[in-house]
């Protein structure tokens, strides 16, 4: 549960409550989850599917074995970063691919309501590095089209 009674809580409720400071969400991955975006792990699990279907279809068993260490790699890493680096470099064309089908559901899903009740708290913006457009129509669905509060 939730302990509205923490410090960096009840800071940031006298901030918005006083609106003695503005105040910008910097929101990553998890909070498109709900509307069936793939998590950072749940990506690298599909480019790896993507690359091992690669794989099936390579000839000769010296180039299988040399590209399945490289997905071995990707796959254990912990700097999902590199995984995606070395996932892009030997996928090509598949990678953006795989990426967009992994997406193209979510612009037609329903917007979760966490980017909702962050808009309506009356933040002043919201940072984020996803690239599904689910803040924005988040801050539409709060305020309206025209962003009218």
């Amino acid at each position: 549960m939730f302990d509205t009674n923490q410090a960096a809580y009840v800071k940031l409720r006298n901030l918005l409550k006083e609106r003695t400071a503005s105040v910008v969400a910097w929101v990553g991955a998890g909070l498109s989850v709900p509307a069936e975006a793939p998590s950072w792990l749940g990506l690298r699990k599909l480019l790896c599917a993507a690359f091992r279907e690669r794989i099936d279809a390579t000839d000769g068993d010296e180039n299988k074995k040399k590209l399945q260490t490289i997905l071995n790699q990707a796959q254990n890493t912990r700097e999902l970063w590199l995984a995606f680096e070395m996932l892009e470099n030997h996928l090509g064309v598949a990678y953006r691919e795989t990426i967009r089908g992994a997406f193209a559901n979510v612009a037609a899903a329903r917007v979760p309501q966490a980017y909702v009740d962050l808009w309506t708290l009356g933040i002043r913006g919201m940072i984020t590095l996803n690239i599904d457009r689910l803040a924005a129509r988040g801050f539409a669905e709060a305020h309206g089209p025209s962003g009218a509060r």
